[in-house]
Parts: structure tokens; C-alpha cells; sequence
């Protein structure tokens, strides 16, 4: 009777024996926590390596880099005598912000571009090359919006700087994903773009966003700007701006074609404050507003 008991033990410590090496040699790696990537953390990132180490991206700090790079392209040419080609890609096209036509020529408008600046057409924007780049001498990559005299076509403005999102890109603060391109304000040509002058100089303030501009037709002197400070308005031309209402992120402006100083001005994106977003009417030119509600969506 010792003998099968002796050989029951044998098998269980050989079976034991087994499990142990088996465990040993399990090359069954451990779940490697998921490692975050992407674009979104890209962009990020590359926004991080140029605001270190505040987290603040300074629009004075980019002016005098465009002006530092100026001087090189002036003293060393800036390889500007060689030939260059592009190489793409060359079938798609950026996001086009806005457009503006001529008052007066058909053919004559106006591309404003979310990174490639300010553009122009005088074949009603037909053919290959319809389209040519209008230098501005500033460092401006996204123009929101454009605005051109009706009786004066020569001079034009242009509104730089896209943010989305004004509670996560507080004015200075690196968030690369709440913000389409860096602002420093609102440009004035009087010579039909062959030279701009800044006219709202936020060159050397922190990072803003002009997301719309409009003249008064019957009074081409006044002028309004949409911005993500509020709404902004000029009695003489752009030579100076006065804020007439400091609700943040102004979107959009509309003017009654028939009434000049009924306006209608849309505030906010979906973190402002309730009693700072919707669509706001003045009847008095911009001097006194107040908040629509009647047919609007309750939770704007």
C-alpha cells in the first residue's frame, strides 16, 4: 500500500515541479499602459519648446523676430536670386477665413487665408494662377477678415489672429489647440496693399484675434472690429479704436442696410460666461446693446 501512495506524491510533486517551470519561462509580457500621441500633443509640444518656461507666447517676441529676419533677407538675399519650385502638395488648398470683392471691379478680390496671410484676384479667382500673395511687411499668417471702402477702394483693413476657444487661450497663454494663428491686430493699406501700417497695434501685446470687420457705407470713417478683447470702434478711419463692449470672443458683425446704426454683434463660444454670450443688438450705433432672446435657442 506504500507504493501507490508513494508513487500518487511523486506524480503531484512532478506536476508541481512543471507548473513552477512553466511560470518561470511564461514570456507573456505585463499590458503596457496606453502612451498618449498624436497631433493633438504634437502641437502642443511644439508650442511648449517656444513659450518655456512661463507657457507665454508673446506677439512683441514674434514682431521683433519677423524684424530680426527681415534684416537677413535684406543683407544676405535671403537666396532670393535662386529658382525655386514648389513641390507640394498642389492638390488641396488651405481654409480660406474670408473673402472681400472690389466695390468697383468685378474682378478684383480678396482671400483672407488660417495661415497663409492675405491673398489677391483680378480674374474673379478663375484659373491656375489666379491667385497672388499680397506681402503686408508684418508677421501675419491668419486674416479673418477683411474690410474695403466702398468710396475709396484703395484703402483696406485686414484683421489678424484666429483663437477658438478665449477661456483655455487666455491672452499670452500657449494653448497650441485653441488657437489657429498668432494676432497682432488690425492692418490699414491706403494704397490698395502695396504698403500696411498697423492701425489697432497689438504687435506688442499678448496673443489676440480679429475675427471680423466692418465700415459704415454711409460714413466710411467709422469703422467696427469683432475681437476676442470685445467689440472695438473707430470714428476716424482707424487712427484711433475705442472698446464699446468688452464682452469676450465677438464673432460676428451685421449692419441693417437700411438702418446704419442698428447693429447686430454675436459674443462668446461654449465656456463663456452666460451673461457675456449671444447675439446683442444696439440701435444706436454700438453705444448701448442689449442681449436677444426672443426665437434664440435658450441654452446658447
Amino acid at each position: 500500500m506504500k507504493q501507490p501512495s508513494l508513487l500518487i506524491k511523486s506524480r503531484a510533486y512532478v506536476a508541481l515541479l512543471l507548473l513552477f517551470v512553466l511560470s518561470c519561462t511564461d514570456q507573456t509580457e505585463a499590458p503596457k499602459r496606453p502612451h498618449p500621441g498624436g497631433a493633438a500633443l504634437a502641437m502642443e509640444e511644439w508650442a511648449f519648446v517656444r513659450s518655456y518656461p512661463d507657457g507665454k507666447i508673446w506677439s512683441r517676441n514674434l514682431a521683433a523676430a519677423h524684424a530680426a529676419q527681415q534684416v537677413v533677407l535684406n543683407t544676405r538675399g535671403g537666396g532670393l536670386d535662386a529658382h525655386w519650385e514648389a513641390i507640394g502638395p498642389k492638390n488641396i488648398g488651405g481654409r480660406t477665413l474670408c473673402l472681400a470683392f472690389h466695390p468697383t471691379d468685378p474682378n478684383t478680390m480678396y482671400a483672407g487665408s488660417a495661415s497663409g496671410g492675405l491673398w489677391k484676384s483680378t480674374t474673379q479667382g478663375v484659373g491656375y494662377a489666379a491667385w497672388e500673395y499680397v506681402p503686408t511687411g508684418h508677421p501675419v499668417l491668419g486674416v479673418p477678415a477683411i474690410a474695403i471702402n466702398p468710396e475709396n477702394p484703395d484703402e483696406m483693413y485686414i484683421g489678424t489672429g484666429e483663437v477658438y476657444n478665449y477661456t483655455a487661450a487666455m491672452p499670452g497663454i500657449a494653448d497650441r489647440l485653441t488657437r489657429g494663428s498668432y494676432g497682432i491686430g488690425i492692418l490699414k493699406t491706403i494704397d490698395g496693399g502695396a504698403t500696411w501700417s498697423p492701425s489697432l497695434d497689438w504687435s506688442y501685446g499678448e496673443m489676440t484675434g480679429v475675427a471680423d470687420l466692418l465700415i459704415n457705407p454711409e460714413n466710411p470713417a467709422t469703422v467696427y472690429a469683432a475681437t476676442t478683447e470685445g467689440l472695438y470702434r473707430s470714428y476716424n478711419s482707424g487712427a484711433s479704436w475705442e472698446q464699446i463692449k468688452a464682452n469676450v470672443m465677438a464673432a460676428d458683425i451685421e449692419m441693417h442696410p437700411q438702418d446704419t446704426s442698428t447693429l447686430l454683434v454675436s459674443f462668446g463660444n461654449y465656456l463663456s460666461p452666460a451673461n457675456q454670450k449671444g447675439v446683442y443688438r444696439s440701435q444706436n450705433g454700438g453705444n448701448s446693446f442689449e442681449l436677444l432672446s426672443d426665437g434664440l435657442p435658450t441654452n446658447y
